[in-house]
């Protein structure tokens, strides 16, 4: 049996206390803060949203009849739509960091973009000059967001 009821504290915060009865009848009281609930959810919603999103671009982004046009448009939508879910993640961080994390995650960011940019061009090297050159950079841009996305996620969103 859970018993749910909200009680307020006097230091302004709300709070919900779980009621549940243990094994020999008796009641243990459970405090959760609101605030770390919500926070919370928006991890786990996030996690889905990206699973998703994963999942939609795999399915039916494809580089139709193979053209290298075609493979391009593809992975620049690819690449659009992971860029576009960052930038989303972080705007959201912004609003759950405290202004110290805040600074550190932006120095971070900055150091990333040197990363995300050094491994495309490391990676799409050998096909410089080639037509499938823009393909590949493209390709490990989308798939460093990609990666950074779950990672901000996972690391800094509460």
């Amino acid at each position: 049996k859970v018993d749910t009821k909200t009680i307020t504290n006097n230091e302004t915060s709300t709070e919900i206390v779980d009621t549940k009865t243990v094994a020999n009848n008796e009641t243990s009281p459970e405090i959760i803060n609101k605030e770390d609930e919500e926070k919370k959810s928006y991890k786990e919603e996030y996690l889905k949203k990206l699973d998703s999103l994963d999942e939609y671009l795999k399915t039916s982004v494809n580089g139709g009849s193979g053209t290298t046009i075609e493979m391009k448009e593809a992975e620049n939508t690819r690449y659009k739509s992971w860029d576009d879910m960052l930038n989303e993640i972080y705007n959201l961080l912004k609003t759950q960091l405290t202004e110290d994390e805040m600074k550190k995650l932006q120095e971070e960011e900055i150091e990333w973009i040197n990363y995300r940019d050094e491994t495309a061009k490391n990676e799409s090297k050998e096909f410089e000059g080639g037509t499938i050159y823009p393909i590949m950079y493209t390709s490990s841009l989308t798939k460093t967001t990609k990666n950074r996305c779950y990672e901000l996620v996972n690391n800094y969103m509460k």
